[in-house]
């Protein structure tokens, strides 16, 4: 018997059950030592955790926490010391600000908007626990999460979410973002500082003064968590927001022989959006002789990282739009094919290595990938 694990639930299920798959904590520390770094860059592996060893772990997988949402993940970590981790996990298949506004001038930076649907996430468990902390009790439990709010959000009555809430009183919160950016080992910066918080510190301080109007997050609401378990003082929400790379959790699925979750991960392969590899010479030189092959130009530039393919002969529309990217296999090219659209998803997107592709311009025959997609394209 076979489990096949499809898309991004799927997914964190195929994660959750191989964190689990030993009785020791092991894996789970092979996984969580990716996020957790110290300023300086250092590990924290799981003896540093302060918490003490054997560990008491329990995984819980989509919640509810009520009107504040059903984190992926949350994951409840007690040891000997006596020391209670609580860590609120939102996975994306794609970038973290992949639905953001470009960082700009900061003279005009300001964000109104919730600006990543991760961290939309995670900031509303953020409110939640500050809440929970604050209060010391979930009865008629309710807070306002956004500038503009016009109702407060609830907890409710139901026992089970109530149970869940009383655990989470306890514990010193950690929020962390399972995305598609790069490892860490990949790159010396990680966007524009180290790591997320240093990107929300950014954002936080384009937002003074703050914008009273829509549904942005309030920057200015006071939210702290106390001393840190893991990494000391915090001064702010952003501080315990931590970032895991899909790419660290293929490595180490890959490192461990964890062979469902690298099956669930290879299988749903083109449901992953990856961040754009800037092309080199070569690469656009190889890329024009490729099209060129295959009967195929470039439209004009647009202003995003994706361009767009039409066919030098036949009908005027859209072949497709691609971008280059850095995908679990090295580089490879992201696709969009438009006259597949809603009826064909999630067959409209496709990834195709560099190594494939690449490999027609050596033979100097078309790729059978794309050659597929052509000939439908013209059959239609």
């Amino acid at each position: 018997m076979k489990v096949h694990h499809y898309s991004e639930r799927g997914l964190v299920n195929a994660w959750v059950q191989a964190m689990a798959s030993k009785d020791d904590d092991s894996l789970l520390l092979a996984f969580l030592d990716k996020a957790f770094l110290t300023s300086l860059g250092t590990r924290l592996s799981g003896p540093l955790l302060n918490l003490g060893r054997p560990l008491e772990i329990d995984l819980y997988v989509e919640p509810s926490l009520s009107e504040f949402g059903n984190p992926d993940v949350v994951i409840f970590i007690r040891g000997t010391k006596g020391g209670r981790v609580a860590i609120y996990v939102e996975a994306k298949l794609c970038p973290f600000f992949l639905s953001s506004p470009k960082i700009c001038d900061e003279n005009e930076g300001i964000y109104t908007t919730n600006a990543s649907r991760v961290l939309h996430e995670l900031y509303m468990k953020a409110s939640l626990h500050q809440e929970l902390q604050t209060k010391k009790d979930t009865k008629g439990l309710a807070a306002k999460v956004y500038i503009g709010d016009s109702v407060p959000r609830k907890l409710g009555t139901d026992p089970q979410v109530i149970e869940l809430a009383n655990r989470l009183i306890e514990c010193e919160p950690y929020f962390l973002a399972l995305t598609t950016d790069p490892s860490r080992d990949d790159q010396d910066e990680w966007l524009m500082g180290n790591d997320i918080s240093e990107c929300l510190k950014k954002m936080e301080s384009l937002n003074h003064p703050p914008v009273r109007t829509g549904k942005g997050i309030d920057w200015t609401k006071p939210m702290t968590f106390g001393p840190a378990v893991l990494v000391g003082v915090r001064e702010r929400w952003h501080d315990a927001v931590v970032q895991l790379s899909w790419f660290d959790v293929w490595r180490t699925a890959k490192e461990n022989q964890l062979v469902e979750l690298v099956d669930a991960i290879a299988e749903n392969h083109n449901k992953f959006e990856f961040p754009s590899l800037p092309a080199s010479t070569e690469m656009e030189n190889d890329l024009k002789k490729l099209w060129d092959m295959h009967g195929l130009c470039y439209g004009k530039e647009r202003k995003s990282d994706r361009r767009t393919l039409y066919p030098v002969q036949g009908p005027r529309r859209a072949f497709a739009t691609f971008k280059v990217v850095q995908g679990f296999y090295g580089p490879a090219l992201e696709f969009y094919f438009p006259h597949r659209g809603r009826d064909k998803a999630p067959d409209a997107t496709a990834i195709i290595s560099w190594k494939e592709l690449g490999s027609s311009l050596v033979t100097g025959s078309r790729c059978l990938a794309l050659n597929r997609i052509l000939t439908e394209f013209f059959g239609k």
